[in-house]
């Protein structure tokens, strides 16, 4: 057990939540969260929902496929090549 752990405050859960590593114990400060091998919260237990492209509408655009992660966001993902194109945070979880 580290001496002087990080404390858990919501800034440093916040801040873990969106990515920040400093409070981990792989950073070497004593942190108290555990390590992550990527900062994408886990999709369990969430739908997935695919949207087709309609190019008949906006030409060049994408399927998508929407998820909600258990870090509160929901990702936004193009369905052929699997890169995220945004997380959103909805207002009441007041990052």
């Amino acid at each position: 057990m580290p001496v002087n752990p990080t404390p858990l405050t919501r800034t440093a859960s916040a801040n873990c939540i969106k990515g920040d590593p400093s409070g981990e114990t792989q950073s070497g400060n004593g942190g108290t969260y555990r390590n992550r091998t990527t900062i994408l919260g886990a999709l369990i237990d969430s739908t997935p929902a695919y949207v087709p492209a309609d190019t008949t509408v906006t030409p060049n655009t994408d399927a998508m496929l929407y998820v909600g992660g258990n870090d509160g966001f929901l990702h936004a993902f193009k369905a052929s090549t699997g890169d995220e194109v945004f997380g959103y945070v909805p207002g009441g979880l007041n990052f």
